[in-house]
């Protein structure tokens, strides 16, 4: 996970044709069909809002349920804070 950052705003869209914000891990896949890992940090839990495909709507899920259904990988993702 040391490698991880967040994609460019234009990367995205390219990759994926979603905006940030909109982007869904639901049918996210390569060119060739392969589907694309989905990486969330451990901390999530509960019900959780994510991207619906459009700017402007959401989707509420359990995030242990969509988990479980994408085979998400959950580690210790975040930065923690610069210590001054």
């Amino acid at each position: 996970m040391k490698k991880m950052s967040m994609t460019a705003p234009e990367e995205a869209v390219e990759a994926t044709g979603y905006r940030p914000g909109t982007i869904t891990p639901f049918g996210a896949a390569a060119a060739d069909g392969t589907r694309w890992p989905i990486y969330a940090d451990e901390s999530i839990s509960g019900r959780i809002a994510m991207g619906a495909g459009a700017p402007g709507l959401s989707l509420f899920v359990d995030s242990a349920t969509l988990f479980a259904a994408y085979d998400v990988v959950t580690a210790d993702i975040t930065r923690s804070p610069q210590r001054a």
